[in-house]
């Protein structure tokens, strides 16, 4: 539609997969280039499903008691408790974080950008830029990539400016995607935990996204 009105000359459809994502804050600048060279692999962590249940929870409210919990599940408070302490408290839960808009929401635009570098060193250093930037909503690193992936949310007047100060002075390649349409957060999928681990229906996914972009081949 965009094409057909003469607002875009080209589109593509892009999935992003294989990243990890890296929320700035939590994390001190001494720690961020021990992070960011991690692998995956370790942030393997061992979860039931209790403990996917209360995560879930806590997402949809986070003050939902205790009490309720065990309530909704048929189980003892005391059962809850002790997964929430052991094993939730200690080991799952980094922090909590507010989330609110970074502008007007009627005047604002989303923009993701994706940024490439020849050497490790150089995405670390773009990283620790970003720290302390408010229009900074999410930054993502490409596995086993020197590409850095950063969400920002800014007035439109002010896209230009913030698109230059994301990219200037650090990539070496880069381009930049406007989000449209609004953001949709969902709680765990609990129907997907199964044995500890999380079920893919990789077939279902891809049927999905064969059929929205149908019309766009």
């Amino acid at each position: 539609e965009l094409k057909e009105r003469s607002l875009a000359v080209n589109y593509e459809v892009n999935v992003l997969t294989g990243r990890v994502h890296y929320l700035l804050r939590p994390y001190g600048v001494s720690e961020l280039e021990e992070v960011l060279r991690a692998n995956p692999s370790d942030y393997s962590l061992v979860a039931d499903k209790y403990d996917i249940i209360i995560l879930s929870k806590l997402q949809e409210d986070a003050f939902v008691k205790l009490s309720e919990i065990a309530r909704e599940v048929g189980k003892s408070k005391s059962l809850i408790k002790y997964h929430y302490d052991v094993h939730v408290r200690s080991r799952l839960i980094k922090g909590y974080e507010v989330i609110t808009p970074r502008a007007d929401p009627v005047s604002s635009v989303r923009a993701l950008i994706k940024v490439s570098f020849k050497e490790e060193g150089h995405i670390i250093n773009y990283l620790k830029s970003l720290k302390g930037k408010p229009f900074v909503l999410d930054v993502g690193k490409e596995i086993d990539s020197n590409s850095a992936f950063t969400i920002i949310e800014v007035g439109l007047s002010d896209l230009r400016n913030a698109i230059s100060v994301v990219t200037g002075g650090f990539s070496e390649e880069c381009w930049v995607s406007l989000l449209l349409g609004r953001e949709h957060r969902k709680s765990l999928p609990l129907n997907l935990f199964y044995e500890g681990g999380w079920l893919y229906p990789k077939d279902i996914y891809t049927s999905k996204l064969n059929e929205l972009t149908e019309g766009y081949k």
